[in-house]
């Protein structure tokens, strides 16, 4: 029987120690004192290029890294603490070397995962590059000492990404390199953050006129949001208007989605005003199209603006549509069980828009409105016994299929 070790702060069990940890007295592997004199602790590993979730875990025991690539991963549905154990491998890395980037990573909402982080770049070609991460809403936390970044520093189209969070990051980690090179689209006001709500303000929102199909949300637009001041004039601010809704059977949505599977929808629009003839607000509507009959939704707001200078958030509101006629039944079959009854049998609609309570059968006999021409069918209603198919069979030289066809009506 083999041998094996504990790995320390886990209590995984492992054949060696892996890179990072050494071996202790009572089979136990523990976190060695990282340092650049025992290569971090044994731990450098060479470019990594991660593409999904489980490839996290190829870098769960990296404490030095030369290349890290993280790039197109989408939210999935996870359950539990399964998004805490994939990041779980994040937390032995302390060093990037050469270049570091986080490209359209949708799992990402702060970067306070790399919690032990400590360098990124050894010299001044070194890159830094955070593009195009839609939830991503924080960097690093500032904490003491700052992180070391060197070499160039390019942060650009993250829709929730405020600018002063970049800005108040960028001006802690100079505390440690004031070389540092940024890029100027990283400072660019239209960059990022056109999705946040970069500044402190409440918007609030009403439903009304609710039917089956729509509802009608009322937004009190502030007359100050669309000025800015610069030291020259104020300039007109082009605000837009985002409505998001989805429909719910729980009150305990947030205001971005962290999977995939139930999205928000979305309606956009400019916010079109005259500031002459109002005061200091007025109400913008919207119409939500399309809904579905008897159903929660779960509807907000967001203002921004070209400048990225202002993004006002409403609180999340539920409401529900009234009922209406449901759908058709689906799958409708119908099966003769003796000569003078039918049986039945359908499922419920898809879209039933309401409780049903019952269903209501019409049926009519169709005889005549046949047309005489069509043998098969005339003889198919006529025939009431089972003596009369056999006549009607010798008269009618196209009903050749007709017992089977009524024995299956």
């Amino acid at each position: 029987m083999g041998t094996g070790f504990i790995l320390d702060e886990i209590n995984e069990c492992v054949s060696s120690c892996p890179s990072g940890f050494l071996r202790a007295t009572g089979s136990r592997c523990v976190r060695c004192l990282s340092s650049p004199e025992n290569n971090y602790c044994y731990g450098a590993c060479a470019e990594k290029h991660i593409r999904s979730i489980a490839d996290f875990q190829s870098i769960k025991y990296c404490t030095r890294i030369h290349t890290l690539n993280i790039y197109n991963i989408e939210t999935v549905e996870f359950h539990g603490n399964h998004y805490l154990e994939a990041f779980a491998a994040f937390s032995s890395l302390e060093q990037i070397d050469h270049e570091f980037t986080i490209h359209n990573v949708k799992v990402f909402s702060t970067l306070s995962i790399f919690s032990r982080l400590k360098r990124i770049g050894i010299t001044s070609k070194a890159t830094v590059t955070i593009e195009e991460n839609e939830f991503l809403t924080e960097l690093w936390p500032l904490k003491q000492p700052p992180l070391i970044v060197q070499g160039n520093l390019n942060i650009v189209r993250n829709a929730r990404l405020c600018l002063k969070e970049i800005q108040d990051f960028i001006n802690h980690t100079r505390e440690q390199d004031k070389d540092l090179q940024v890029t100027s689209n990283t400072y660019n006001e239209y960059a990022n953050g056109y999705l946040a709500s970069c500044e402190s303000n409440d918007l609030t929102i009403t439903v009304d006129k609710i039917g089956s199909l729509s509802a009608q949300i009322n937004v009190a637009v502030p007359k100050q949001i669309f000025f800015r001041s610069t030291i020259k004039t104020e300039s007109l601010r082009r605000s837009f208007l985002s409505v998001y809704y989805k429909s719910t059977k729980t009150k305990n949505e947030t205001h971005f989605d962290s999977t995939q599977a139930h999205k928000w929808q979305r309606l956009v629009e400019q916010v079109n005003h005259d500031l002459a003839s109002y005061g200091t607000e007025y109400t913008m509507t919207v119409k939500l199209p399309s809904l579905i009959g008897d159903q929660w939704y779960a509807v907000y707001v967001s203002i921004t603006s070209n400048v990225n200078t202002i993004g006002l958030f409403s609180p999340i509101n539920y409401f529900r549509t009234l009922q209406r006629q449901p759908e058709s039944v689906v799958n409708l079959y119908g099966q003769a069980s003796v000569d003078s009854s039918i049986r039945l049998m359908w499922q419920p609609p898809m879209k039933p828009n309401g409780p049903i309570v019952t269903y209501l059968v019409y049926y009519a006999l169709i005889e005549d409105r046949l047309p005489v021409q069509n043998t098969k069918l005339l003889c198919l209603m006529k025939s009431n016994r089972k003596e009369k198919f056999v006549l009607l069979k010798q008269k009618c030289s196209r009903c050749c299929r007709f017992r089977s066809l009524a024995n299956n009506w």
